[in-house]
């Protein structure tokens, strides 16, 4: 494989808006953003199960890896994998819940929310390297769940990086000067954004705030990737507008990686 691209999106759950931020005036863009630029994976997070299918059904040529948070099936939010079905297959995966039981539905530490990681491990249909993709959330109130959440991503992936180059994507609610992404931001792992050739300079989240780009400071969604044949070489941020409004609070960051670039 020498090019993959992936995408994060936090798409803001359907529950909390109503009006021109309620989901059904922003499904249609949040789809057609994601299509038109048909990143090989992309994860997305606070995705409810109707938000899921809607999805699937509007963003054609991918399957879906993932879980609700609150159940386990399809209760609460999603942070879910999406891939490209005639590029990978899904060779394995896994749900870990962010807490001090990761292997069963619950709430970490001083978290507000039940917060989960998805995995989700790719093999190439071209027979080449698999590679292991990690969507998630970490809680946007909880100060010791975000740093407990952070320490048990890197127990969790670290030892698969002796498997699969890995690329562990979300809404981390912490920007670059946070204690959770400099944990993260540590051998085996690299943030994607700061190593890549290009990227973006300002926030990835944007409050739908019409001027948002540099809404809260700072990047919250983050890419870390583990060293292996590919490497960043593109970390864009997309502040696209339909009529203009944004189509979720939280911009989505699309990274390009290349075997080429080595």
């Amino acid at each position: 494989m020498d090019r993959f691209q992936l995408m994060t999106y936090n798409i803001r759950n359907m529950r909390d808006d109503k009006g021109l931020h309620a989901w059904d005036n922003r499904k249609a863009h949040v789809a057609a953003l994601i299509a038109a630029r048909s990143p090989d994976v992309f994860c997305v997070q606070e995705a409810f199960w109707p938000q899921m299918e809607y999805l699937s059904g509007h963003v054609p040529g991918y399957a879906s890896f993932g879980v609700g948070r609150d159940d386990g099936a399809r209760e609460g939010e999603f942070s879910a994998v999406f891939y490209k079905t005639a590029r990978f297959s899904l060779a394995d995966g896994a749900t870990y819940w962010l807490s001090e039981t990761p292997d069963r539905p619950s709430r970490g530490w001083d978290a507000t929310h039940n917060r989960i990681c998805t995995k989700a491990v790719l093999a190439p249909r071209d027979g080449g390297a698999a590679v292991c993709v990690a969507s998630l959330h970490l809680d946007n109130d909880g100060v010791l769940a975000r740093r407990n959440g952070a320490r048990l991503l890197r127990e969790l992936f670290s030892a698969e990086t002796e498997k699969y180059q890995c690329f562990i994507a979300g809404d981390y609610n912490a920007k670059p000067d946070a204690e959770p992404f400099q944990i993260m931001n540590q051998p085996p792992f690299y943030d994607a954004r700061t190593t890549a050739d290009e990227c973006s300079d300002y926030a990835s989240s944007n409050g739908f705030e019409p001027s948002g780009l540099s809404f809260g400071g700072g990047p919250i969604d983050h890419v870390f990737y583990s060293k292996g044949a590919l490497r960043p070489v593109i970390a864009e941020i997309l502040a696209t507008k339909r009529g203009g409004q944004f189509p979720s609070d939280h911009f989505p960051l699309l990274c390009t990686f290349s075997a080429e670039a080595l």
